[in-house]
């Protein structure tokens, strides 16, 4: 173990230190923006202010020196209060500080995560040192990796823990995992909730012991967020401001509105079902229900295979699949699917073996389809800045969304072979060995 964790430290560390530099608060405008976008707000709620007043955001930046954004598009204060609350101590240092440290423990926590992931590689799936210290690589040159650290989003952190709770939950006691996944849903929940739901559903009373017990740990977390914004007479002030940043960051062709034509780079893309709709019309009464019928198709069937899944790698393939249809079912920036590569261990053992290398292949195909693509710059002038409605440019600017969705059938149809296969193989096992038996 003491080995694993110094090999990812000293690789995070490597990998994160260049970031450290440009934090400068009055260097540029990318490296950190979500952070400090979500530390400007949770600046105001500490002091009794609308955190969700992007007038109030943007007097922050200007008080500790941050270059305020162009325009607010993708840098709206969209977190709900219980995250907030978790950065409150964050918010009484100076703003640089704050950003080395959060940044420091971002990387502490990615490591944390690595370690758990390398460790769960060599002890199910038999993985050796080489493959182990490529998987870490994978992960940290990874597209959605390299724009979450540059931008500071909270998918690092929400990832990392949820990556340690699920490898965790065999423990001897349930609370490491619980504590771990709660933090996660608190910080990121519309990712965290992915590893939730199949450990609430595998047939492992360890998995859903964790689950419930980190359940817990986000309702407390909640009831001390509601108890702080009612003592401070905040709590109907940041309700309305929460509600109408959502509501108007939803809307028309903001951001986080299914129909936007933003172009971005492919690791900034958003991934919902419903965008790829959305790419050619607003999406209506009927074509978001259809839209809604394939995802609780999907999630039925997932629910159903998780339900028997028996060993590790099919428990591993099972919280992908999730993780890949809550990709697609919820609003998310591309970079959230970092998740994603929790998957890695069963990519790589199925490369490394000769009757499934085929999975391993295909999968590894879809992960990169889903992480490389052209930069923006190529996209926008490819696609008229956007605003061309073509073939070539739902390709191009739903790359994401359109890789993400193939990977989630995928893995549904592995989940078919696995599972339902092995457990077609259990139920006619009996009879086999009696009929050999008989002859």
């Amino acid at each position: 173990m003491f080995g694993e964790a110094l090999v990812a430290a000293m690789l995070v560390t490597l990998y994160a230190a260049p970031f450290f530099p440009f934090l400068h608060s009055g260097s540029s405008q990318i490296p950190s923006s979500d952070l400090r976008t979500v530390l400007a707000s949770a600046w105001c709620l500490s002091h009794h202010i609308d955190a969700y007043s992007t007038a109030n955001i943007k007097t922050v930046f200007l008080r500790a020196g941050f270059i305020v954004p162009r325009n607010w598009v993708g840098h709206a204060p969209v977190y709900p209060p219980v995250t907030l609350i978790l950065l409150l101590p964050f918010t009484t240092l100076p703003s640089e500080p704050m950003l080395l440290l959060l940044t420091a423990l971002w990387a502490g926590l990615l490591a944390a995560g690595l370690t758990a992931l390398t460790m769960r590689s060599a002890s199910h799936f038999s993985l050796g040192l080489p493959a182990r210290v490529l998987l870490i690589l994978v992960v940290l040159f990874s597209p959605y990796l390299l724009s979450a650290m540059a931008l500071g989003n909270l998918c690092i952190p929400a990832a990392s823990l949820a990556v340690c709770a699920f490898t965790l939950r065999h423990h001897r006691s349930p609370w490491p995992g619980s504590v771990a996944l709660g933090l996660a849903l608190a910080l990121k929940p519309h990712v965290a909730a992915w590893v939730l739901i199949p450990m609430f559903l595998l047939p492992e009373p360890q998995s859903r012991k964790v689950a419930a017990r980190a359940s817990i740990v986000l309702l407390g977390l909640c009831l001390v967020a509601v108890l702080y914004l009612v003592c401070s007479g905040q709590f109907w002030m940041q309700l309305h401001g929460y509600r109408s940043i959502l509501a108007s960051e939803m809307s028309g062709d903001s951001s986080m509105s299914p129909t936007t034509r933003e172009v971005t780079s492919l690791a900034v893309q958003i991934t919902s079902l419903k965008s790829m709709v959305g790419f050619w019309h607003s999406p209506g009464i009927l074509s978001s229900l259809v839209c809604d019928l394939i995802l609780l198709a999907c999630a039925f069937a997932a629910l159903v295979l998780t339900r028997g899944a028996r060993e590790e790698r099919q428990a591993l393939l099972c919280t992908t699949t999730w993780i890949a249809l809550g990709l697609t079912a919820t609003y998310h920036r591309a970079y959230d699917g970092i998740l994603i590569y929790i998957c890695l261990p069963f990519v790589f053992a199925s490369m490394l073996a000769k009757a499934h290398r085929w999975k391993g292949v295909v999968m590894a195909l879809l992960l990169v389809a889903m992480s490389f693509g052209p930069a923006s710059e190529t996209v926008s002038a490819l696609t008229n800045h956007g605003q061309q409605r073509s073939l070539e440019s739902f390709l191009l600017m739903r790359q994401a969304a359109l890789a993400d969705f193939c990977l989630a059938l995928f893995l549904l149809f592995l989940m078919s072979r696995e599972i339902a296969g092995d457990s077609i193989r259990r139920l006619h096992g009996p009879e086999q060995d009696s009929g050999s038996a008989a002859v």
